[in-house]
């Protein structure tokens, strides 16, 4: 099930989870889930941060946001679990 808000796609629970699973593969999910750090590290050693804090378009991400959002969220699980 997905819905539309002010133009923009959402889709239900069930979907999200398949799109997941879809671009895992064949891979563990606990695995990739681990290389988060390292391969965030990577993409940050190979741009500049004039390029992280650039907003590609309007109303979204700059990419340092989205590796803030990431790292907020390694905290948050981290500590529940």
């Amino acid at each position: 099930m997905s819905t539309t808000h002010s133009g923009i796609r959402v889709s239900g629970p069930e979907e999200y989870r398949e799109k997941m699973f879809n671009l895992v593969g064949d891979g563990n999910p606990l695995e990739i889930l681990a290389q988060t750090a390292s391969t965030l590290d990577d993409i940050i050693s190979r741009h500049s941060a004039t390029i992280l804090r650039r907003r590609p378009f309007d109303g979204k991400w700059t990419p340092n946001e989205v590796i803030g959002h990431l790292t907020d969220s390694e905290w948050v699980y981290g500590y529940i679990g």
